[in-house]
C-alpha cells in the first residue's frame, strides 16, 4: 500500500467498494448460469415436461445439490400477472388434449 501511495495508484475506499459490486455481480452471473442449467438438468431427468416447477439447490463442496423438487404448487400466485390464470388454464387444456 505504501508503493501504491507514493506512486499515486492507492485505490479509495470508494473504488475498492466499486471494484468489490462488480466483482460480486460476475460472480452471482456465473453462479446463476450454474444454477439454471443444474435446474435444467433435474428437470430433464423427470423424463416429461412440468408446467411447474420450484428446484431447491443447496451449495456443497461438490457443487449445487438437490435439496428439493416441487411439482405441484398450493399457491400459483396467479394475482401477481394480469395473464397468469389464462395461460395456466391453456397449459393445462394443451396437456390434457
Amino acid at each position: 500500500v505504501k508503493g501504491e501511495r507514493e506512486r499515486g495508484t492507492a485505490r479509495t475506499e470508494q473504488q475498492q467498494l466499486v471494484i468489490g459490486i462488480a466483482h460480486d455481480l460476475v460472480v452471482r452471473e456465473a453462479a446463476r448460469d450454474i444454477i439454471h442449467r443444474v435446474a435444467e438438468q433435474v428437470l430433464a431427468a423427470c423424463g416429461q415436461r412440468a408446467h411447474f416447477a420450484r428446484v431447491d439447490l443447496v451449495a456443497s463442496e461438490r457443487g449445487p445439490l438437490l435439496m428439493e423438487l416441487e411439482l405441484i404448487e398450493p399457491e400459483l400466485f396467479l394475482f401477481l400477472e394480469p395473464r397468469a390464470a389464462t395461460r395456466c388454464a391453456q397449459a393445462i387444456l394443451d396437456a390434457s388434449s
